[in-house]
């Protein structure tokens, strides 16, 4: 009698044991699902968080350089026969440097499950400069002083970041770093790997 018993629920049973295989398979793929799904939210938010920031101001430099004919020329209105490496004047100013986040791509985020952000951004770069009124005329052509300093004046307002490249302006990647994470954790609220590529 027990083995006709068996018999009779034994399809009772592998019905039981199939449907719940299927639920628990189903409840699976749904949690992953749903997980994937809130993970994909979460790195879009992030994206646009971050490539909002626009080119991010980080860090400021005292300098002093020496201006060259060829950087000048473009902007003194009387053209001279002098040679590009001519040593034309001293300045001196501030120079303003950070990461230019309009070149990230969302394909520089990857937020894994541990709540780890990789995060792939240029190399930090010079944005500005400001000139103090103190320079210094050294060129030994005859150049008119007054047009050297109305040719400084020009660069400068052109906006020409890369006019004005010294030597003594070195950006510390690390130093970018210990800025610039702290502020993606809090905006993020993850915890934040940053790393450094070329960018055009």
């Amino acid at each position: 009698m027990g083995s006709r018993f068996l018999i009779r629920i034994f399809p009772w049973l592998l019905s039981i044991l199939l449907v719940g295989g299927i639920y628990w398979m189903l409840e699976n793929k749904m949690e992953k699902d749903l997980e994937e799904a809130k993970l994909t939210l979460k790195q879009k938010n992030v994206e646009e968080l971050i490539m909002n920031l626009g080119k991010l101001e980080l860090m400021h430099y005292k300098f002093k350089d020496v201006i060259f004919y060829e950087t000048l020329e473009p902007y003194i209105e009387k053209k001279y026969s002098i040679p590009g490496d001519e040593p034309v004047a001293i300045v001196q100013g501030t120079a303003f440097a950070g990461i230019d986040f309009t070149k990230v791509s969302p394909e520089d985020f990857q937020i894994g499950t541990d709540s780890v952000m990789t995060l792939v951004v240029p190399y930090p770069s010079q944005f500005s400069y400001t000139l103090s009124d103190d320079i210094r005329i050294i060129t030994k052509s005859k150049i008119e002083k007054e047009l050297i300093i109305n040719a400084i004046s020009k660069m400068v307002k052109s906006h020409d970041a890369e006019a004005i490249q010294p030597l003594e302006l070195e950006i510390k990647e690390d130093h970018i770093l210990m800025i610039l994470e702290p502020v993606l954790e809090n905006l993020t609220n993850e915890d934040v790997e940053i790393r450094f590529v070329k960018k055009d």
